[in-house]
């Protein structure tokens, strides 16, 4: 340890000189610039050691250099004294390897959550399952620096699920931001879905496919059998009976188009009943033994034609005119929501229309049927509005295009003070005209949506190389949270 004369000292006198040890910092920079190299290299070595046993590598020092862990502590204080934050950076370097070999072990929580979980759910599992294995980890980490466990684990477990949000926000947040460069997806107009629809069908017409009737009478044993599996009765389950009736007469006509199954299976699709779910659930079966069949039929089970195209074809062609039809269901209701509108009072109402007549929607099983999950959301979101576009809404309620009472008291107010009311009636007629055009613009995506093919993803197109890069780096963003937390975990 090396001292030197406080310059605090009175000049004269006969009073003993004082002396005080170096600080860890003034000791760094009074050796020369190699010296400072290897003492920076060597606390840099204690820091990441540190992090990569979890605060384990004190006590393994002291061990085997038999100077006692204490000791070691005492070296890494001073080291952490010379190097201030920099400290902070290494030790995070170093805990990035257990936190990495964690995320990466059989024993991970994360590996718990499912790949495919989106939205609030997939944020809360993953953060929950992150903040698990941060916890284990700080529990390790509190043993190994001598402190309470249970309380490493809890701040352990706090600083993970909290690195996993701000990881997933950040990374979302700049994909998003980088999104706004590209282009627009064109979707297609509901003549071109229909054209297109057409065009599929009539290549699959023209592959001019033949099954033979043995190959058909396989398919009408094996859902002979799952309707026998599921307990089928022509009384409880009437639509599911007259397709099976009909593809038992096709496997007995000889041989059978493609086009006849086609016909079969919009049969068993037509047979669809709100009110009958175990007939819906039969009838879904026999729709994807129909497609299963068509999809994988082999050289043996074919008379002539060329299968795969033909079914390639007939799988487009039902995408597409399902895609038609559900715009154009869309499309009829909000023309239906015009005409009510327009037809009702001041006629200005057609927000409150628009929304009552897409709820169908989602209230209505057999309208419902065929929609995807983020179609539902959309036509959900342009039901029930944001919070937001509810705010314009209600504020709107005072507009002289309203509904009668709501404009009379709006009216009045402006009567008895002008000043007051014409303008909070100018601010009102504003808020109804915003949030009227949110409404239509939610119905519109809606529609942009189906035509789309009904995934978001879909609508918002391939992403540019800057948001895969970005979203790239999300799990080696939150592992390096993760390791932080756990650094000032340890600190405390």
């Amino acid at each position: 340890m090396k001292f030197r004369i406080l310059e605090d000292q009175p000049p004269g006198g006969n009073a003993p000189r004082k002396f005080r040890p170096l600080s860890a910092e003034e000791e760094y920079n009074a050796l020369p610039w190699y010296g400072q190299a290897a003492q920076a290299a060597d606390d840099t070595a204690r820091f990441i050691a540190n992090g990569l046993t979890l605060g384990y590598a004190d006590k393994i020092a002291g061990y085997l250099g038999g100077e006692g862990t204490e000791a070691e502590r005492a070296k890494t204080e001073r080291a952490r004294e010379r190097a201030g934050s920099a400290a902070i950076g290494a030790e995070i370097l170093g805990t990035l390897g257990p936190v990495g070999a964690l995320a990466k072990s059989g024993v991970s929580a994360t590996r718990l959550v499912p790949a495919g979980m989106e939205g609030m759910k997939g944020l809360i599992a993953r953060s929950l399952a992150t903040g698990a294995d941060a916890g284990t980890l700080g529990a390790i980490q509190a043993t190994g620096n001598d402190t309470d466990p249970i309380t490493g684990a809890l701040l352990g477990a706090a600083g993970g699920a909290a690195g996993n949000v701000a990881g997933e926000a950040l990374t979302a947040g700049a994909s998003k931001a980088l999104g706004a460069f590209n282009k627009p997806v064109k979707t297609m107009t509901p003549e071109e879905l229909k054209a297109a629809g057409s065009a599929a069908y009539a290549r699959a017409k023209d592959a001019g496919v033949i099954f033979k009737p043995e190959a058909v009478g396989n398919l009408r044993d094996t859902v002979y059998k799952d309707m026998a599996e599921f307990g089928f009765h022509p009384t409880n389950q009437p639509g599911a009976g007259v397709a099976f009736d009909e593809l038992a007469r096709l496997s007995q006509g000889g041989n059978v188009s493609l086009e006849g199954l086609e016909s079969l299976r919009r049969m068993a699709a037509g047979g669809f009943n709100p009110t009958n779910p175990s007939n819906n659930k039969l009838l879904g079966q026999i729709t994807e033994r129909i497609d299963d069949f068509t999809a994988n039929a082999t050289p043996q089970d074919i008379l002539a034609g060329n299968a795969k195209a033909a079914t390639d074809a007939l799988s487009e062609g039902r995408d597409m005119w399902s895609r038609f039809r559900k715009v154009e269901k869309v499309d009829e209701l909000l023309g239906r929501a015009g005409l009510n509108a327009g037809s009702a009072g001041s006629g200005g109402n057609i927000e409150n229309a628009t929304r009552q007549q897409l709820k169908r929607i989602l209230t209505d099983k057999k309208m419902m049927r065929g929609f995807t999950a983020d179609e539902k959301e959309a036509v959900r979101k342009a039901v029930l509005g944001t919070p937001g576009q509810n705010t314009l809404r209600l504020a709107g309620k005072l507009s002289p295009q309203g509904n009668g009472l709501m404009a009379a008291l709006g009216g009045a107010a402006s009567f008895a003070n002008p000043w007051v009311g014409l303008p909070a009636m100018a601010i009102a007629a504003g808020a109804k005209k915003g949030s009227e055009a949110i409404t239509a613009r939610n119905a519109e995506l809606v529609k942009k949506l189906i035509a789309a093919g009904g995934s978001k993803s879909a609508l918002e197109g391939p992403k540019n190389a800057l948001q895969r890069l970005t979203e790239a780096q999300r799990e080696p963003l939150i592992r390096a949270l993760m390791a932080g937390g756990l650094v000032a975990a340890g600190e405390r």
